[in-house]
């Protein structure tokens, strides 16, 4: 089924989190892992949905979980730079 409204927020921070903390290593050791920061999340967020929820990432949840990783890897590249 479809995922619940309030589910979505969550999303967002699943991504943001993940994508800082790839962000910070990347700053530290290799900054090449900046390319799959924004990405990383959509692994766990989907299996996470999958457990929950026993429901799959529509393109408006893998949107919302990128568009959470991409700001914090933005935000967290910046801050550490």
């Amino acid at each position: 089924g479809p995922l619940p409204g309030r589910v979505l927020p969550l999303l967002f921070v699943l991504g943001a989190a993940t994508a800082a903390a790839i962000t910070a290593v990347a700053a530290l050791v290799a900054w090449p892992l900046l390319g799959a920061a924004p990405l990383a999340g959509l692994p766990l967020a989907r299996r996470w949905v999958d457990h929950r929820y026993e429901s799959r990432l529509d393109p408006g949840a893998i949107g919302i979980t990128i568009l959470g990783a991409t700001v914090a890897t933005a935000a967290t590249w910046v801050t550490l730079r």
